[in-house]
């Protein structure tokens, strides 16, 4: 007499195979998700900044060709609700405040150059001097 065995459930070989695809599908994820996490918060920035120039543009355009000389508060609530804010994964903490300085340092703010006599009068940068993920540096936006 020829005896069947009942067979049921997954042998150990092959939840081993399993577990060791899901870790391999895991090692190479995880990276991918921190990079793009990053990249969201980079561009999630440049847009801010553009908004923010944009702001400065009607300003000067409706205030006789003067850019403010204060630290952009006076854009709101004419120009913007509020400063938007800035990102700068992995650098410094989300910050919405503006920094006025003729060269941008790594305050991890906004820079605003509101001195009058510089040539870089009313330019709006990002104030942290480390690389992005395509390795520019943060102040040249």
């Amino acid at each position: 007499m020829k005896q069947t065995r009942d067979i049921r459930g997954f042998t150990l070989m092959e939840l081993m195979i399993v577990i060791m695809i899901i870790g391999v599908l895991t090692a190479v994820l995880v990276p991918k998700i921190g990079s793009a996490v990053q990249k969201s918060g980079e561009a999630s920035s440049k847009g801010s900044l553009a908004s923010i120039r944009s702001s400065l543009s009607l300003y000067y355009t409706n205030n006789d060709g003067k850019y403010p000389t204060d630290n952009l508060a006076s854009l709101s609530p004419n120009y913007l609700p509020s400063m938007p804010v800035l990102k700068t994964p992995n650098y410094h903490p989300d910050s919405v405040l503006v920094m006025t300085e003729l060269v941008p340092s790594d305050s991890g703010e906004w820079s605003y150059d509101n001195n009058i006599n510089d040539v870089n009068f009313g330019a709006i940068r990002v104030g942290c001097t480390h690389n992005d993920v395509q390795g520019n540096p943060w102040s040249t936006y």
